[in-house]
Parts: structure tokens; sequence; C-alpha cells
């Protein structure tokens, strides 16, 4: 009983919304979300996200390492960067 269940594929569903707004509007909405997001989820005390930015092999290896050995705090937001800038 009840209604029948769709599935919701990201892709597509962007691509609607691109051909409903166009791909200009889409970006700029896109970027507007995520940054009431960031401003969201950073504005908690204590914040509920934390970035972090790893910049070089090194420090992206070693975020890696973190996570994979589920040492890293949960609220890291990790941003990689292979390059060194």
């Amino acid at each position: 009983p009840g209604p029948r269940p769709v599935l919701f594929f990201a892709p597509a569903q962007s691509q609607k919304r691109v051909a409903e707004w166009g791909a200009a509007a889409f970006g700029q909405r896109i970027v507007a979300d995520w940054h009431g997001f960031i401003a969201a989820v950073s504005s908690a005390n204590p914040p509920h996200l934390v970035p972090q930015f790893h910049h070089g092999a090194a420090q992206v290896h070693a975020a890696y390492a973190a996570v994979l050995a589920g040492t890293g705090d949960p609220r890291a937001g990790h941003i990689l960067s292979l390059n060194t800038n």
C-alpha cells in the first residue's frame, strides 16, 4: 500500500534542474546553498563541521591514514590538495 517508490539519482536530478533553471542559475544556486550549509554547520557550538585544509602529498596521506584508521575527529571536513600552495 502507499505510493510507488521512485529512485532518486542525483545526476538525473541535477540534469533536470539544469534544464529548468539553466546552467548558470543552477551553478549559482549550488554555490549559494553550499555556503549556507557551511555557515549552518560551522556556527553551532561546538561546530558540526570543522574544515581542515591539507596541502601536499605528506599532509594528504596523513589525513587519509587518520580517516582510514578511524582515529580522526568525525567533525573534521577534510579538504585535500596535492598542490603545496
